[in-house]
Protein backbone atom coordinates (compact mmCIF):
# COMPACT_ATOMS: atom_id res chain seq x y z
CA UNK A 1 0.00 0.00 0.00
CA UNK A 2 1.35 3.28 -0.56
CA UNK A 3 -0.77 6.20 0.28
CA UNK A 4 0.19 9.73 0.03
CA UNK A 5 -0.19 11.81 2.69
CA UNK A 6 -1.02 15.53 1.79
CA UNK A 7 1.04 18.13 3.98
CA UNK A 8 -0.37 17.06 7.58
CA UNK A 9 -1.88 14.97 9.80
CA UNK A 10 -3.52 11.63 8.67
CA UNK A 11 -5.16 8.91 10.99
CA UNK A 12 -5.21 5.29 9.67
CA UNK A 13 -7.53 2.40 10.68
CA UNK A 14 -4.73 -0.54 10.45
CA UNK A 15 -5.65 -3.98 9.91
CA UNK A 16 -3.96 -5.71 12.77
CA UNK A 17 -4.83 -8.59 15.69
CA UNK A 18 -6.97 -7.98 18.33
CA UNK A 19 -3.84 -8.67 20.91
CA UNK A 20 -1.48 -6.57 18.81
CA UNK A 21 0.65 -4.09 20.89
CA UNK A 22 1.23 -0.64 19.50
CA UNK A 23 4.46 -0.18 17.37
CA UNK A 24 6.15 3.26 17.01
CA UNK A 25 7.91 3.38 13.36
CA UNK A 26 10.37 6.64 12.03
CA UNK A 27 9.40 6.90 8.65
CA UNK A 28 12.02 9.76 6.46
CA UNK A 29 10.10 13.05 5.42
CA UNK A 30 8.40 13.23 2.26
CA UNK A 31 8.76 15.82 -0.70
CA UNK A 32 5.54 17.08 -2.03
CA UNK A 33 5.00 14.57 -5.00
CA UNK A 34 6.57 11.36 -2.94
CA UNK A 35 4.98 8.29 -2.10
CA UNK A 36 5.67 6.43 1.68
CA UNK A 37 5.57 2.76 2.14
CA UNK A 38 3.98 2.69 5.81
CA UNK A 39 4.61 -0.66 7.16
CA UNK A 40 1.75 -2.69 8.66
CA UNK A 41 0.41 -4.42 11.20
CA UNK A 42 0.04 -8.45 10.46
CA UNK A 43 -3.60 -9.83 11.08
CA UNK A 44 -7.43 -10.15 9.35
CA UNK A 45 -9.35 -7.43 12.02
CA UNK A 46 -9.20 -3.68 12.07
CA UNK A 47 -9.17 -2.68 15.84
CA UNK A 48 -6.63 0.45 16.01
CA UNK A 49 -6.45 3.97 15.01
CA UNK A 50 -2.82 5.59 15.11
CA UNK A 51 -1.88 9.44 14.18
CA UNK A 52 0.26 10.34 11.73
CA UNK A 53 2.61 13.07 11.82
CA UNK A 54 4.36 14.86 8.99
CA UNK A 55 6.79 16.42 11.10
CA UNK A 56 8.80 13.22 11.59
CA UNK A 57 6.30 10.92 9.57
CA UNK A 58 5.76 8.41 12.89
CA UNK A 59 3.13 7.11 15.12
CA UNK A 60 2.45 9.39 17.99
CA UNK A 61 1.81 7.76 21.34
CA UNK A 62 -0.12 4.53 21.76
CA UNK A 63 -3.11 3.97 18.99
CA UNK A 64 -6.64 4.69 20.23
CA UNK A 65 -7.74 1.44 20.28
CA UNK A 66 -11.32 1.04 19.15
CA UNK A 67 -13.74 -1.63 18.65
CA UNK A 68 -13.49 -2.01 14.95
CA UNK A 69 -14.05 -5.27 13.97
CA UNK A 70 -17.57 -4.71 12.36
CA UNK A 71 -17.39 -1.02 11.50
CA UNK A 72 -19.08 -0.26 8.93
CA UNK A 73 -19.18 3.64 8.33
CA UNK A 74 -17.36 6.68 9.76
CA UNK A 75 -17.07 10.66 10.29
CA UNK A 76 -14.92 12.77 12.39
CA UNK A 77 -17.11 14.99 14.63
CA UNK A 78 -17.79 18.57 13.69
CA UNK A 79 -14.91 20.01 16.07
CA UNK A 80 -12.70 17.38 14.55
CA UNK A 81 -11.90 15.72 18.39
CA UNK A 82 -13.70 12.60 18.24
CA UNK A 83 -15.51 9.80 15.08
CA UNK A 84 -18.82 8.39 14.81
CA UNK A 85 -18.59 5.06 13.95
CA UNK A 86 -21.43 2.62 13.12
CA UNK A 87 -20.64 -1.36 14.72
CA UNK A 88 -23.67 -3.65 14.25
CA UNK A 89 -27.02 -1.93 14.95
CA UNK A 90 -24.89 0.67 17.95
CA UNK A 91 -23.73 4.00 17.18
CA UNK A 92 -20.49 4.82 18.92
CA UNK A 93 -18.64 8.14 20.08
CA UNK A 94 -14.79 7.37 20.09
CA UNK A 95 -12.75 10.27 21.08
CA UNK A 96 -9.34 11.14 19.41
CA UNK A 97 -7.23 11.42 22.66
CA UNK A 98 -8.15 8.04 23.83
CA UNK A 99 -10.90 8.30 26.32
CA UNK A 100 -13.83 6.89 27.21
CA UNK A 101 -16.15 5.88 24.32
CA UNK A 102 -19.53 6.38 23.98
CA UNK A 103 -22.98 4.52 23.12
CA UNK A 104 -24.75 7.01 21.63
CA UNK A 105 -27.99 4.73 20.41
CA UNK A 106 -28.40 1.06 19.90
CA UNK A 107 -30.67 -1.32 19.38
CA UNK A 108 -30.74 -1.71 15.96
CA UNK A 109 -30.32 -4.58 13.40
CA UNK A 110 -27.73 -2.44 12.42
CA UNK A 111 -26.54 1.28 11.92
CA UNK A 112 -24.35 2.99 9.00
CA UNK A 113 -23.61 6.65 7.51
CA UNK A 114 -23.78 8.96 10.41
CA UNK A 115 -22.75 12.32 9.60
CA UNK A 116 -22.76 15.33 11.78
CA UNK A 117 -25.03 18.60 11.28
CA UNK A 118 -22.98 22.06 10.49
CA UNK A 119 -23.17 23.41 13.76
CA UNK A 120 -22.14 19.81 15.33
CA UNK A 121 -25.37 20.04 17.62
CA UNK A 122 -26.99 16.56 15.89
CA UNK A 123 -26.11 13.63 14.15
CA UNK A 124 -27.49 11.96 11.38
CA UNK A 125 -27.67 8.29 10.38
CA UNK A 126 -29.01 5.23 9.05
CA UNK A 127 -31.22 2.58 11.16
CA UNK A 128 -32.45 -0.88 10.36
CA UNK A 129 -34.65 -3.17 12.00
CA UNK A 130 -36.38 -5.91 10.65
CA UNK A 131 -39.64 -4.95 12.04
CA UNK A 132 -39.70 -1.30 10.82
CA UNK A 133 -37.49 -1.18 7.56
CA UNK A 134 -34.46 1.36 6.66
CA UNK A 135 -34.33 4.56 8.67
CA UNK A 136 -33.27 8.41 8.27
CA UNK A 137 -32.97 9.14 11.81
CA UNK A 138 -31.48 12.19 13.96
CA UNK A 139 -30.00 12.48 17.37
CA UNK A 140 -29.95 15.28 19.41
CA UNK A 141 -26.04 15.39 21.44
CA UNK A 142 -27.25 17.04 24.11
CA UNK A 143 -27.52 13.79 25.69
CA UNK A 144 -31.12 14.31 26.83
CA UNK A 145 -33.33 13.86 23.66
CA UNK A 146 -34.64 11.00 21.98
CA UNK A 147 -33.75 9.47 18.83
CA UNK A 148 -35.79 11.21 15.49
CA UNK A 149 -36.72 8.54 12.95
CA UNK A 150 -38.18 9.40 9.41
CA UNK A 151 -38.91 7.81 6.44
CA UNK A 152 -36.32 5.20 4.56
CA UNK A 153 -33.67 6.77 2.81
CA UNK A 154 -30.08 5.93 1.69
CA UNK A 155 -26.97 7.87 2.29
CA UNK A 156 -28.31 11.18 4.00
CA UNK A 157 -26.56 14.07 4.10
CA UNK A 158 -27.23 17.44 5.54
CA UNK A 159 -27.58 20.92 3.18
CA UNK A 160 -25.08 23.00 3.17
CA UNK A 161 -26.92 25.57 6.06
CA UNK A 162 -28.16 22.40 7.83
CA UNK A 163 -31.87 23.29 7.56
CA UNK A 164 -32.68 20.16 5.11
CA UNK A 165 -31.53 16.48 4.78
CA UNK A 166 -30.88 15.27 1.06
CA UNK A 167 -31.25 11.21 0.55
CA UNK A 168 -31.07 8.87 -2.14
CA UNK A 169 -34.47 6.39 -2.36
CA UNK A 170 -35.32 4.11 -4.80
CA UNK A 171 -39.44 4.35 -6.12
CA UNK A 172 -41.64 2.88 -9.07
CA UNK A 173 -39.46 5.50 -11.01
CA UNK A 174 -36.23 3.67 -9.81
CA UNK A 175 -33.88 5.82 -7.49
CA UNK A 176 -33.60 9.82 -6.98
CA UNK A 177 -32.90 12.22 -4.43
CA UNK A 178 -34.81 13.71 -1.87
CA UNK A 179 -34.86 17.08 0.49
CA UNK A 180 -36.29 15.64 3.80
CA UNK A 181 -37.65 18.77 6.57
CA UNK A 182 -36.79 17.61 10.08
CA UNK A 183 -38.99 19.87 11.64
CA UNK A 184 -41.86 19.09 9.46
CA UNK A 185 -41.04 14.97 8.66
CA UNK A 186 -41.87 15.96 4.85
CA UNK A 187 -40.02 14.82 1.95
CA UNK A 188 -39.65 15.78 -1.64
CA UNK A 189 -38.46 15.48 -5.17
CA UNK A 190 -35.12 17.68 -5.25
CA UNK A 191 -32.60 18.12 -8.13
CA UNK A 192 -29.73 20.18 -7.20
CA UNK A 193 -29.45 21.89 -11.06
CA UNK A 194 -31.56 21.60 -13.97
CA UNK A 195 -28.29 20.02 -15.65
CA UNK A 196 -28.78 17.16 -13.19
CA UNK A 197 -32.61 16.39 -14.32
CA UNK A 198 -32.74 12.59 -15.28
CA UNK A 199 -29.44 11.84 -13.77
CA UNK A 200 -29.02 8.98 -10.95
CA UNK A 201 -27.83 11.03 -8.08
CA UNK A 202 -26.15 9.53 -4.85
CA UNK A 203 -25.61 12.19 -2.69
CA UNK A 204 -24.55 15.74 -2.35
CA UNK A 205 -21.21 16.93 -0.34
CA UNK A 206 -20.67 20.51 0.48
CA UNK A 207 -17.34 22.30 1.08
CA UNK A 208 -16.62 23.89 4.18
CA UNK A 209 -17.27 27.37 2.85
CA UNK A 210 -20.93 26.15 1.43
CA UNK A 211 -19.93 27.94 -2.23
CA UNK A 212 -19.30 24.79 -3.87
CA UNK A 213 -20.57 21.01 -4.24
CA UNK A 214 -19.50 17.57 -5.29
CA UNK A 215 -22.87 15.60 -6.49
CA UNK A 216 -21.70 11.74 -7.39
CA UNK A 217 -24.44 10.64 -9.83
CA UNK A 218 -24.34 7.69 -12.68
CA UNK A 219 -22.59 9.96 -15.05
CA UNK A 220 -19.64 10.75 -12.67
CA UNK A 221 -18.56 13.47 -10.15
CA UNK A 222 -19.29 16.88 -11.10
CA UNK A 223 -18.58 20.03 -9.12
CA UNK A 224 -21.01 22.66 -8.29
CA UNK A 225 -20.69 26.49 -7.74
CA UNK A 226 -23.77 27.67 -5.85
CA UNK A 227 -23.40 31.03 -6.42
CA UNK A 228 -22.91 31.34 -10.21
CA UNK A 229 -25.27 28.17 -10.92
CA UNK A 230 -21.96 26.22 -13.29
CA UNK A 231 -21.15 23.35 -13.28
CA UNK A 232 -17.53 21.28 -13.55
CA UNK A 233 -17.70 17.24 -14.69
CA UNK A 234 -14.34 15.79 -12.49
CA UNK A 235 -14.75 12.44 -13.51
CA UNK A 236 -16.28 10.72 -16.72
CA UNK A 237 -18.63 8.21 -15.03
CA UNK A 238 -16.81 5.16 -15.39
CA UNK A 239 -16.66 3.72 -11.84
CA UNK A 240 -19.20 4.29 -9.07
CA UNK A 241 -18.12 7.19 -7.17
CA UNK A 242 -19.04 8.13 -3.69
CA UNK A 243 -18.43 9.48 -0.17
CA UNK A 244 -16.78 12.18 -0.92
CA UNK A 245 -15.18 14.84 1.89
CA UNK A 246 -13.60 18.03 1.33
CA UNK A 247 -10.26 19.06 2.43
CA UNK A 248 -10.24 22.14 5.34
CA UNK A 249 -9.59 24.80 2.77
CA UNK A 250 -12.12 23.17 -0.25
CA UNK A 251 -9.29 22.74 -2.58
CA UNK A 252 -9.04 18.81 -2.31
CA UNK A 253 -11.60 15.94 -2.29
CA UNK A 254 -10.89 12.24 -1.17
CA UNK A 255 -13.59 9.98 -2.45
CA UNK A 256 -14.13 6.05 -2.87
CA UNK A 257 -13.98 4.78 -6.30
CA UNK A 258 -15.40 1.05 -7.24
CA UNK A 259 -15.42 -0.58 -10.61
CA UNK A 260 -18.55 -1.49 -12.15
CA UNK A 261 -18.60 -5.30 -12.71
CA UNK A 262 -21.57 -6.66 -15.20
CA UNK A 263 -22.48 -9.54 -13.25
CA UNK A 264 -21.29 -8.77 -9.06
CA UNK A 265 -21.68 -4.89 -9.45
CA UNK A 266 -19.52 -2.59 -7.67
CA UNK A 267 -16.05 -4.33 -6.86
CA UNK A 268 -12.70 -3.30 -5.84
CA UNK A 269 -13.13 -0.48 -3.64
CA UNK A 270 -10.94 2.10 -3.43
CA UNK A 271 -10.05 5.49 -2.01
CA UNK A 272 -8.82 8.37 -4.81
CA UNK A 273 -7.53 12.11 -4.18
CA UNK A 274 -8.64 14.88 -6.52
CA UNK A 275 -6.86 18.31 -6.49
CA UNK A 276 -10.15 21.00 -7.61
CA UNK A 277 -7.27 23.59 -8.76
CA UNK A 278 -4.98 21.29 -10.92
CA UNK A 279 -7.59 18.21 -11.85
CA UNK A 280 -5.10 16.44 -10.91
CA UNK A 281 -6.44 12.79 -9.42
CA UNK A 282 -4.41 9.62 -7.52
CA UNK A 283 -5.31 6.93 -5.57
CA UNK A 284 -4.33 6.76 -2.15
CA UNK A 285 -5.31 3.26 -1.10
CA UNK A 286 -6.24 0.41 -3.07
CA UNK A 287 -7.60 -1.34 0.55
CA UNK A 288 -9.91 1.10 1.89
CA UNK A 289 -13.56 1.50 1.76
CA UNK A 290 -14.02 5.06 3.06
CA UNK A 291 -11.91 8.05 4.00
CA UNK A 292 -12.83 11.64 5.59
CA UNK A 293 -10.63 14.39 5.89
CA UNK A 294 -11.12 16.02 10.05
CA UNK A 295 -12.77 19.69 10.20
CA UNK A 296 -10.10 22.91 10.28
CA UNK A 297 -6.94 20.63 9.36
CA UNK A 298 -5.95 17.89 7.17
CA UNK A 299 -5.81 14.73 9.04
CA UNK A 300 -7.52 11.69 6.55
CA UNK A 301 -8.80 8.80 8.05
CA UNK A 302 -9.14 5.51 6.13
CA UNK A 303 -11.48 2.92 6.55
CA UNK A 304 -9.91 -0.19 5.33
CA UNK A 305 -12.57 -3.55 5.44
CA UNK A 306 -10.45 -5.69 3.38
CA UNK A 307 -7.34 -7.38 4.45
Amino acid sequence: MKPYIKKSIAAWLFAASPLAAAELFELPIPSPESEVDYPEPAGSTHDTVAVLTDDAIRIIGTPIRIPSEGVTTFEWSADGKAFFATKGGSLLWIPVDGGEQKVLASGWDWVRSPKPSPDGKQVLFVSYKHDVGRRICVLELDGNSPVRQYVSGHEPVWSENGQSILFEEYGSDGPRLYQLDPDTGESRPYTPHPFFKGMRVHDIETSPDGRTQVVSSDSGLHLFDVESQKVHQLTDGIFYEDKVSFSPDGKCIVFRQQRIDPKMGRVDPSVVEFNLDTRRMRTISDKAQQAAFAPKSFHIQLLNLRC
